[in-house]
């Protein structure tokens, strides 16, 4: 839907578990002109999340 009004990038992108998206699908449904930003859930920054889980969403 952002596309379709001019923008080209998107921020703040959030996948599952609080998005209602995969990062893949956020990929498939910007298509792959369109920058996203953003990408990693906000729960994965608290501090009792293992780095481990961190950089593995990162990586995603």
């Amino acid at each position: 839907m952002i596309r379709e009004v001019g923008a080209d990038c998107a921020d703040a992108v959030t996948p599952l578990p609080l998005g209602d998206l995969t990062a893949q699908e956020c990929r498939a449904e910007a298509g792959s002109e369109f920058i996203l930003s953003g990408g990693v859930s906000p729960d994965l920054w608290l501090p009792d999340v293992p780095r481990k889980d961190f950089e593995a969403s990162v990586h995603a």
